[in-house]
């Protein structure tokens, strides 16, 4: 099991606003990379908690740079990712009955006993839910050509393209 990496001590947070800036360094973030993706840069986390009694309010961005590939042209290219975030955290008694559908974000529940509020998976569920499904190193990307395999960005392809016979009545729709 991997060590925890952003944990806040819940005695360092008073009542009222409360602000940390916490940067994780490539050597220490083994719990976010693929085969797809690597992380090129630091991630940073910035966060405002506010507490109000038993009740935390937590702001947050997280932002970093992943290396990745063009989806079309598979160029390698640098992403940059930076989401914002609200949390919900309630300090309670086991006793207490708490129904998570009145709140409309995500709701941590800790015991009114717990010294830490750890958020490894939060950052990591930004982080994988902010990363493109398809990345395009430009929005006009062409892409390769299925044939030859040209990048269409830099080369006209001189491939000559046949239509299979069961798509020409399509083709002769469209107009010239």
């Amino acid at each position: 099991m991997l060590e925890s990496k952003v944990i806040i001590q819940l005695n360092r947070i008073l009542d009222g606003k409360n602000k940390f800036d916490i940067e994780l360094s490539l050597d220490k973030l083994e719990f976010l990379s693929d085969e797809f993706y690597k992380l090129s840069q630091s991630i940073l986390i910035h966060l405002e908690i506010y507490r109000y009694k038993n009740q935390l309010t937590i702001n947050g961005t997280v932002s970093t740079s992943i290396i990745t590939k063009c989806s079309r042209c598979a160029i390698q290219m640098t992403v940059n990712l930076k989401e914002d975030f609200k949390l919900y955290s309630l300090l309670t008694s086991k006793e207490e009955n708490i129904e998570p559908n009145n709140w409309e974000e995500d709701l941590l529940i800790l015991s009114n006993n717990a010294e830490i509020l750890v958020l490894d998976d939060t950052i990591r569920e930004i982080l994988l839910l902010a990363i493109p499904m398809q990345p395009l190193c430009k929005s006009d990307c062409k892409g390769l050509c299925t044939i030859c395999g040209v990048d269409l960005n830099y080369e006209t392809c001189k491939c000559t393209k046949s239509i299979d016979n069961r798509w020409q009545k399509l083709a002769d729709l469209k107009p010239e």
